[in-house]
């Protein structure tokens, strides 16, 4: 059998542009965020892996919600990216935060910020 070396090329331009244009870039098809998310993982070893195991946890969309919010991006900048109202963003994050078990207290901005450092 031989050895499968994945392309993660346009996942890295994808980022970038992600990066570089928030609100202004849409990657279609959903299963292409997968890999940007493996390769956001990878690009950071093992600083990412608390927020990795969390992410897991979550379906796609919600987890393409927790790496933009990562980016940098406003509750208006994930909507135009992924193609939803502002509002589905905000209660897409208390969903998240429900499902992670995060306190009140605790904004899901805040929480993704830290576990990306530790």
């Amino acid at each position: 059998m031989e050895n499968y070396i994945k392309d993660y090329s346009s996942a890295l331009y994808n980022l970038a542009c992600l990066k570089s244009m928030p609100g202004k870039y849409i990657v279609r098809p959903e299963e292409n965020w997968i890999d940007i998310i493996e390769i956001l993982f990878w690009l950071s070893g093992r600083r990412g892996e608390c927020l990795e195991r969390t992410l897991i946890l979550l379906p796609l969309r919600e987890r393409i919600i927790c790496i933009l919010t990562y980016l940098g991006y406003s509750s208006a900048e994930v909507a135009k990216t992924i193609c939803i109202s502002t509002a589905g963003v905000v209660k897409a994050k208390q969903r998240i935060k429900r499902k992670i078990g995060l306190p009140t207290d605790v904004s899901l901005n805040e929480f993704i910020a830290v576990s990306y450092t530790h």
